[in-house]
């Protein structure tokens, strides 16, 4: 645990430092606490400051091309918010809102602050640059994807993705940190419910997923990976 931060997942910028320019990037700023459902970031918002996320889960929240809501992105332990706008004179707002999925405690640091610990450290741009290019391409996909034409491997990829960002094993299988319901996996698929709840119900089927109420956990993750790298087709 680095200034306080949780271990942070693979692929965040954290991830990508050494532990003394973590120890750096987590000194600065102040540590700011959050609650389920409030809003970290607001679309359009003026880039005074980016966030260091140490604990808890946000979810990165857009419009795709009909402007229908679509969940971006998932910021957990170790992630960098808020960077496009402060670091891009050209579009200097907000291009996404960031909504709390739990508690969330992060580093808000200054603009000036941030830009000036990038210009002393290299490796840290670098690494910034790499996560940005990752997480462009996800938002583009996102903002892009066919809604009406989710596959079942496309729906392994995402929920893949989700344990790797917010999920834990248990004696069970795998669990998410934060309840994911029907709701919030058709807007990060995305997809329409209804067909979210039937190629569901296909997963279920075969014993890949559990559903309680309205929350869903993995009993085998093996063939969910199996099924999101195509080597096993459910179609």
């Amino acid at each position: 645990m680095v200034g306080g931060t949780q271990q942070p997942r693979p692929g965040t910028l954290l991830d990508l430092l050494d532990e003394p320019l973590r120890g750096e990037l987590g000194s600065l700023g102040i540590s700011t606490r959050f609650s389920r459902g409030e809003r970290l970031i607001h679309v359009g918002d003026p880039g005074e400051w980016v966030m260091l996320v140490t604990s808890g889960v946000a979810q990165v929240v857009g419009e795709d091309a009909n402007g229908a809501t679509v969940i971006l992105d998932v910021a957990a332990a170790g992630d960098l918010i808020g960077e496009a706008a402060v670091l891009d004179p050209d579009h200097p707002q907000r291009m996404a809102s960031v909504v709390a999925m739990s508690t969330v405690v992060v580093r808000r640091i200054p603009a000036p602050e941030f830009r000036a610990f990038l210009d002393k450290r290299s490796e840290a741009a670098i690494g910034l640059l790499v996560i940005a290019n990752r997480r462009m391409r996800i938002a583009q996909h996102q903002r892009t994807v066919t809604q009406t034409r989710v596959s079942f491997q496309h729906i392994a990829e995402r929920l893949d993705y989700l344990l790797d960002t917010c999920g834990y094993r248990t004696e069970h299988g795998w669990a998410f940190t934060v309840p994911w319901t029907r709701e919030d996996l058709a807007d990060f698929i995305p997809t329409g419910r209804t067909t979210l709840i039937t190629k569901l119900t296909r997963f279920e089927e075969q014993g890949i997923i559990a559903r309680a109420r309205k929350f869903i956990t993995v009993a085998d993750r093996a063939r969910l990976t199996a099924v999101a790298q195509g080597r096993t087709a459910l179609d």
